[in-house]
């Protein structure tokens, strides 16, 4: 294969370190979209000059921001959602696609952050609704 024929291509995986409930750390893997949105933050936040590590901080102060209600709150206005919307929907909303999309039930574990898998199956609920009504629809009337 001659030099010019090759491709060089160059894969990085972005991780994020997030800071959950009693100050528990983890890494989060993103999708190639989610880590495209974060280079696009990480270019915002440089043009306005921020120097620290911080991927959301906090608009006042530059310091981490201790509750993201407000900001899904503005996000929300901006987009015109008016029914109430909490973190804890998109955590849900999270491991509930990843079960339906047939993803392991200890992985979603992990991705979650439970120490419990107890904690975790409280997620096949809707997941198991949603099979019955599928199995459902197939009823003759």
């Amino acid at each position: 294969m001659k030099e010019a024929d090759k491709t060089e291509v160059e894969v990085i995986q972005i991780t994020i370190i997030v800071n959950g409930k009693g100050n528990k750390q983890g890494k989060v893997s993103l999708t190639r979209t989610a880590q495209e949105v974060v280079r696009e933050q990480i270019k915002r936040l440089g043009k306005k000059g921020y120097k620290g590590e911080l991927l959301f901080p906090s608009r006042k102060t530059g310091d981490a921001l201790t509750d993201i209600r407000k900001p899904i709150k503005t996000a929300m206005k901006k987009a015109g959602i008016t029914r109430r919307i909490t973190p804890h929907m998109f955590r849900h909303s999270f491991a509930t696609h990843l079960l339906e999309a047939g993803t392991d039930l200890r992985t979603i574990q992990e991705l979650l952050g439970h120490e419990q898998i107890s904690t975790t199956q409280i997620y096949t609920h809707v997941a198991m609704t949603r099979k019955q009504d599928a199995i459902n629809s197939l009823e003759m009337e």
